[in-house]
Order: C-alpha cells, then sequence, then structure tokens
C-alpha cells in the first residue's frame, strides 16, 4: 500500500463521514444510529467501527493490547450497548489517547483498507478515485457486493473492461 495513497483516501472517507466533512479523523466520535441486527440501535466509532459488525471490539482489543490507560474498565461493558452512559464516556475519554488512536488507525487499515486495495489490485483498478470508491464500499458493506456488480455489464480492467466507465457503473448502481 502506497502511504501517501493510504493517507489520501483515508482523508477523502473521514469526509465523507464526519459531520463536519473534516478531512482530519475524529477519534472522539460517537454516533448512535438504527443500523444494527434488525435495523436496532447500535453504536459506532469514529471512521465507522460498528458494535454490530464486530469492528468496534476489535479497536477495544487492540487498545488494550496496546496497554491503554483506560483498558481495563472496558471488561465491564462488553455488551458495547448504545444507551451505556459509562462506555459512551469511556470511549470518548480513551479517544485523547494516543494508543487509542494508533488502534483506530490499524484496525481502519486492516478491516477497511488493506483489503479493498487488495481487491483493487487483484481486478486492474489502480487510479487513486477508483481505490477510493472501493475502500468506501468496504467501509460501508464489507466488501464488494456481488449483487451490485451483477446489475450492470461493464467488464474489470483485469478482463479488459474501461476502468472508469466500470467505477461510473458501480458507483450509479450502488446509488440507485
Amino acid at each position: 500500500m502506497d502511504p501517501n495513497l493510504t493517507r489520501l483516501i483515508a482523508r477523502m472517507l473521514n469526509a465523507f463521514e464526519n459531520d463536519n466533512a473534516s478531512p482530519e479523523t475524529n477519534y472522539g466520535a460517537i454516533y448512535i444510529y438504527h443500523d444494527g441486527n434488525d435495523h436496532r440501535r447500535q453504536l459506532t466509532l469514529g471512521r465507522g467501527f460498528t458494535a454490530d459488525g464486530g469492528n468496534l471490539k476489535k479497536v477495544i482489543d487492540r487498545y488494550t493490547m496496546r496497554g491503554g490507560a483506560l483498558a481495563s474498565q472496558f471488561s465491564d461493558h462488553q455488551a458495547l450497548l448504545p444507551d451505556d452512559q459509562e462506555l459512551l464516556s469511556l470511549l470518548h475519554r480513551a479517544s485523547t489517547e494516543q494508543s487509542m488512536r494508533d488502534a483506530q488507525d490499524e484496525i481502519f487499515t486492516e478491516v477497511y483498507l488493506q483489503p479493498a486495495f487488495d481487491w483493487a489490485a487483484r481486478h486492474g483498478f489502480v487510479l487513486p478515485l477508483s481505490v477510493a470508491v472501493i475502500a468506501d464500499s468496504y467501509l460501508h458493506s464489507g466488501g464488494m457486493l456481488k449483487f451490485l456488480m451483477d446489475r450492470f455489464p461493464a467488464k474489470k480492467p483485469i478482463d479488459g473492461g474501461d476502468e472508469k466507465f466500470w467505477i461510473d457503473s458501480y458507483v450509479r448502481t450502488r446509488r440507485s
């Protein structure tokens, strides 16, 4: 992964995700959305680490592994419930520590960016905006969804298709 491209794409995704459209990571941002399993309310931290998706637990586990100052306090909050005010406060306080910021950056790269970069490379996508679109799909959908790709006839670059046309077709299909 090219570090400059990784930083650019992370900043783009931050701008898309943050309420204030900032390209900077808001490590302490906490959201409660009705997008959990069976449309229940769930906790989301920072760039999109969700309780139901399992990635919020990965962040907390990595923070604990890194020896975060508040790490032991998370053991009382295994359920990661959105109404647990003590948990929300704990996450916010921990977000000021470098160990929590590093944990979030590492998990973001491992579960969203690296798989997106790998998928892009396997299918012949090289343009930064193409890789950003793919990374956004990994962030929001956990990957490139076959049922969406089956809805349009464009070929991937690896199969002789035009990269820009494929990405345009994918974005239009995803949006609709």
